[in-house]
């Protein structure tokens, strides 16, 4: 699956996120990401609405870190 497809593969979706490549199977291993194995290789992909769900997480908590501070 491609991007078109609806998947990334993980170097992408690491640089999208603005993680590290092991940071994201770190997070598959402890359930905060749900990954698709490609049948035979095995190798992850990363569907784009994952991708997705974790950036606006991302920035929710940037910016409640960022109220925090200038409310506090």
């Amino acid at each position: 699956m491609s991007e078109e497809g609806g998947a990334l593969t993980l170097k992408r979706a690491a640089e999208r996120l603005g993680v590290h490549e092991q940071t994201l199977r770190s997070w598959e291993r402890n359930g905060i990401i749900r990954m698709i194995r490609l049948p035979g290789s095995g190798y992850r992909r990363v569907p784009v609405t994952e991708v997705d769900r974790l950036k606006c997480e991302m920035e929710r908590g940037r910016e409640t870190r960022s109220l925090a501070r200038s409310t506090g």
